[in-house]
């Protein structure tokens, strides 16, 4: 994405993209779950979202490997962890929105421009870099209000 920016997007253009972007950081959270891919995490695991929590810096091989060395070892030791990690969440969600929608408006500039190559290698780096993200934020609230916490 920087080396494709760098030798083929005009700064006007670049400006463009970022500001149009960081426009979509600051949606709602309302908005944001009206986005949700579902309620239920069955749709999240059909997509293989439960994979990608496994690779995640705080996903479940991570925590595995702190229970065994630390067994007292809890993710969400309170409630208010949870509440904290539901917060988390939507922050998160937000910055990987705007990186979609850079990426997105990126991709078509190579595809206007006809740099084939670069606009599907960045359509496919924003499907892993963004859009898997997005869900397993999604899919980290859904397990979270089975706990109680919508």
């Amino acid at each position: 994405m920087g080396i494709f920016c760098y030798l083929h997007v005009e700064r006007f253009w670049l400006y463009t993209f970022v500001a149009t972007s960081l426009v979509f950081y600051f949606v709602p959270t309302s908005w944001l779950r009206f986005l949700q891919l579902s309620s239920k995490p069955a749709a999240y695991r059909r997509f293989g979202v439960h994979w990608v929590n496994h690779f995640t810096q705080n996903g479940s091989l991570v925590n595995n490997v702190l229970r065994r060395r630390y067994p007292r070892y809890r993710v969400l030791p309170s409630r208010a962890a949870m509440a904290g990690l539901r917060r988390t969440t939507y922050i998160q969600e937000q910055f990987h929105w705007a990186a979609l929608v850079l990426f997105l408006l990126v991709a078509f500039f190579g595809v206007v421009n006809a740099y084939w190559g670069w606009a599907l290698l960045i359509t496919l780096a924003n499907v892993f870099y963004n859009l898997y993200p997005i869900w397993l934020q999604q899919y980290i609230r859904v397990r979270l209000s089975r706990h109680g916490f919508s």
